[in-house]
């Protein structure tokens, strides 16, 4: 009986591979990872903050068309002949430049110079006029929404130099005379780079030179129009 009971007992442990320490292992779970999540790109490009400077210098060129009462004496008597030579002078250029020092981003103090040329021939007539105009100026910047570009209001008085110089054949006369003058702009600066812009602009000018021809008293007007613009730094 001994030997049968051994014999069952080695035949169960050879019929198990690892004998009678075996384990049951526990079942396989095959992992899967899980997707991550989208995240979202930012693909607007945040718009850009601009700013003004404290100091503006200015740069411009313009038409100017004289508005004023023009000297209706007769001149050489080319007049009375019904030619007026002064009407054709009403037609000319303005140049100058200005430059102005804000405490704020709006209101600013500065100093602005303006010159002007007005010249006319016929037959044997030459005339010229230059101005030349120096005084203080109050300019009012006021930027868009965007902060882009800005419109800009300017008033200025101050001294004007007057020379006219009249030729016909060999007669020759010259006027130098001084005076006030007042301008008043409204233009505006439309942005090029960080601190540089491209300005239109449109001026009124007032003022009077006072001279004597044939011993009367004869207002030279200076009012005028002027439309044109420049670069601004």
């Amino acid at each position: 009986m001994k030997k049968i009971l051994c014999f069952i007992l080695l035949v169960g442990a050879v019929s198990s591979p690892f004998g009678a320490s075996a384990q049951t292992l526990p079942p396989f779970e095959l992992q899967i990872p899980e997707e991550p999540e989208a995240v979202e790109v930012q693909t607007a490009i945040p718009a850009p903050e601009y700013t003004f400077g404290k100091v503006r210098f200015a740069l411009d060129v313009a038409g100017s068309i004289r508005v004023g009462k023009a000297y209706d004496g007769d001149i050489y008597g080319l007049t009375s002949s019904g030619t007026n030579p002064v009407e054709q002078l009403r037609y000319g250029i303005s140049y100058g430049a200005s430059i102005t020092g804000f405490s704020n981003t709006s209101f600013g103090w500065g100093a602005k110079f303006i010159g002007n040329h007005y010249s006319m021939n016929y037959d044997e007539l030459s005339d010229k006029i230059n101005t030349f105009y120096i005084g203080p100026e109050f300019v009012m910047r006021l930027p868009t929404a965007s902060r882009r570009n800005a419109w800009v209001f300017a008033a200025s008085m101050g001294y004007v130099h007057y020379i006219e110089k009249l030729e016909y054949g060999t007669r020759e006369s010259v006027l130098n005379k001084g005076g006030f003058k007042t301008v008043v702009e409204a233009g505006y600066d439309i942005r090029m780079g960080r601190n540089s812009f491209f300005g239109l602009k449109i001026a009124l000018t007032a003022g009077y030179i006072p001279f004597k021809i044939d011993g009367e008293t004869h207002n030279e007007s200076l009012n005028a129009i002027e439309i044109g613009g420049g670069f601004r730094f």
